[in-house]
């Protein structure tokens, strides 16, 4: 096998593993998900209106 092979094999294995706890503590603790969210999708739209806000000159 060639090491791109390996490492993507190595890469998916984690990706799992790491879903797997992500869900289980999901499921556990539902405020989890709300902070996860948070994360997914408020960080990157703060910086987004932070790079506009400094193009535009909004505030």
């Amino acid at each position: 096998m060639s090491s791109d092979v390996l490492a993507e094999e190595l890469l998916t294995a984690v990706g799992e593993g790491v879903g797997k706890v992500v869900d289980e503590h999901v499921q556990r603790r539902p405020w989890v998900g709300v902070v996860l969210k948070l994360l997914y999708y408020g960080v990157p739209l703060g910086f987004a209106l932070f790079l506009l806000n400094g193009v535009y000159g909004w505030m």
